[in-house]
């Protein structure tokens, strides 16, 4: 056996690097929505309305911070995976040399 028959292992970089960027566009595109629309006309309501209203741009703040924050962790999955698997390939790659396979 050579340990060229060590390649079961696969993360598609381009795709995780893809939902990363999807993730941290997607909060920038809410990010850009968040101000609260001005109060309407609804008499007694108007109030309430409002304060539900800012309510839920506060809530679309958060979710802002969450999609950044899940972009940020995909991304550094990637990295290390990234790192790990350059860094197996250069250890199997000594070791068959020690070995004598490659």
């Amino acid at each position: 056996m050579s340990l060229g028959d060590f390649t079961g292992t696969h993360a598609d970089l381009d795709a995780l690097s893809g939902i990363a960027s999807r993730l941290r566009n997607g909060a920038q595109d809410l990010d850009s929505m968040t101000a609260p629309p001005p109060a309407p006309v609804a008499g007694e309501s108007t109030e309430a309305i409002a304060g539900a209203m800012a309510m839920l741009t506060i809530s679309a703040a958060e979710i802002v911070e969450i999609l950044n924050g899940m972009g940020d962790a995909v991304a550094h999955g990637r990295d290390v995976y990234d790192d790990t698997d350059a860094g197996t390939i250069k250890d199997l790659s000594r070791l068959g040399e020690i070995t004598g396979e490659n």
